[in-house]
């Protein structure tokens, strides 16, 4: 979950970007800005406190770029988005 969550703010910001969507493609390409929000959304250890950790940097990223493009939307589904992760807040 905590994966497919990192990849799909990545496939935004590739879109935002005019980059390749497709399977990763673009995520090279993506400036150092977009990967530095995402440096910390990494498992580093199988315990239920890193999880969480990492989670809440996966979440509050895929709302960062969700806000550069939209920032209703970001407004409308930050909270709702904290809400389903129980270790955020």
């Amino acid at each position: 979950m905590i994966s497919g969550l990192r990849d799909y703010t990545l496939a935004l910001a590739c879109q935002r970007h005019g980059l390749s969507t497709a399977h990763g493609r673009g995520f090279d390409s993506l400036p150092s800005d977009v990967h530095s929000r995402l440096e910390e959304a990494f498992v580093r250890k199988l315990e239920l406190s890193e999880l969480g950790r990492v989670l809440g940097v996966a979440t509050s990223a895929l709302v960062a770029e969700i806000r550069i493009t939209n920032m209703e939307l970001s407004e409308q589904l930050g909270p709702i988005l904290s809400e389903l992760d129980p270790f955020v807040g």
